[in-house]
């Protein structure tokens, strides 16, 4: 559901002659109704992190705002209503609206009350943006209705979570495929190769070769073709009874760790970032267990996905981690170790026995407690 969450709203055609632009800086012009007067919005690049770091501010006043500054090329940004401090699903009066941002002037045109909903125009890019997104918002809804269902049913729903379950799954492929469809209609879109970015480890290398082989070679060469191409070089065939490969990031005082460094211990290979919710409300049961368990031969090696230091290290500090933690900050689509792994979101798990072989894959809650009196029976 992550990544559906993640390209809705960002998808638009950008075909070369945009990356010319027709100023050097952007002016976003909103008008809005139904939002309170002197209402915060904040303004922040769309990407791994957490919510509470943003770039700039403004308030709504008389119904309008405004945002300007500069980018070097087109990038994904958002305008939100604030970070509240929830660590799950955001409360349903948090608003949000990502879009392209270039050196233009955009107009935000919110006519019911609801960011998510705002109209953008202003470009040739956000005009196609806006297309698409009449294909990939009612997907983006429905979604969001089926995360707020899942969360308010008890485990004895088996049934009403076996029902939830089948349409998000048919919910989820009808977004693949039209993003699929995108990149085979518009091989010369830098936002095909973006769209293949995000979902290269979920489609696997088999069908990333085949899609990166549809885009144009000047796509291809492109920042997000070049992480494409990472991905293709480094791809393995991760699976449990195999052995772990080896990685190595540098920690929050930047020296490399290498994961080949605890082999001989049991290791909890896990990713995650600090703008994941379901992460973070992992870390209590993992802090237990780390506290139970590391002198006898356990070790967690886990890998930070954000690009921003501050909120990888504020993160930290706040869930009290006193595991190994390492991050290259490159973001989800773009870690090396994330490639190398398949992690086709978060949080993601490896449990590595003592001899290097993976023995599990994403164990938690009762069920890495279970495994972990299972591996040291000794430990009351």
């Amino acid at each position: 559901m992550k990544k559906i969450l993640f390209i809705i709203f960002m998808i638009s055609y950008l075909p070369t002659h945009l990356f010319s632009q027709e100023s050097n800086r952007f002016t976003i012009i909103g008008k809005t109704k139904g939002i309170k007067d002197s209402t915060k919005l904040y303004f922040r690049k769309n990407e791994s992190g957490s919510i509470a770091v943003n770039s700039d501010s403004t308030y709504v006043i008389h119904n309008a705002f405004r945002f300007t500054g500069t980018v070097s090329e087109p990038c994904e940004y958002m305008i939100h209503t604030g970070y509240t401090g929830w660590q799950m699903m955001p409360p349903e009066s948090f608003q949000y609206i990502p879009f392209w941002v270039s050196n233009t002037t955009i107009y935000l045109t919110d006519d019911v009350g609801n960011l998510r909903l705002s109209k953008i125009s202003g470009s040739e890019l956000q005009n196609d943006n806006n297309a698409i997104n009449q294909l990939l918002v009612p997907l983006a809804i429905t979604s969001d209705s089926l995360t707020r269902a899942f969360m308010k049913l008890s485990p004895s729903d088996t049934l009403k979570i076996k029902v939830l379950r089948e349409r998000n799954n048919r919910n989820y492929l009808a977004n693949q495929q039209i993003c699929m469809d995108f990149i085979k209609t518009h091989p010369r879109s830098l936002l095909s190769a973006h769209i293949l970015n995000i979902y290269k480890t979920t489609w696997g290398k088999e069908k990333t070769m085949e899609l990166f082989g549809v885009l144009d070679k000047t796509v291809q060469e492109l920042s997000y073709g070049k992480s494409i191409k990472v991905f293709i070089q480094q791809s393995y065939n991760i699976s449990i009874g195999g052995p772990f490969v080896d990685i190595e990031l540098p920690g929050l005082d930047g020296n490399l760790i290498k994961l080949t460094s605890l082999k001989g211990k049991y290791i909890l290979l896990e990713f995650w970032a600090s703008s994941c919710g379901p992460c973070r409300a992992e870390h209590p049961k993992l802090l237990e267990l780390y506290t139970k368990y590391k002198e006898k031969g356990f070790e967690i090696y886990a890998v930070c996905l954000d690009e921003k230091k501050e909120s990888w290290k504020q993160t930290v500090t706040h869930d009290k981690i006193n595991w190994i933690t390492v991050s290259d900050l490159k973001g989800s689509s773009n870690c090396e170790a994330a490639m190398i792994y398949g992690v086709t979101g978060i949080p993601q798990n490896y449990l590595i026995d003592q001899e290097g072989k993976i023995i599990a894959k994403d164990i938690r809650g009762e069920a890495l407690v279970a495994k972990m009196k299972e591996i040291f029976p000794s430990v009351p």
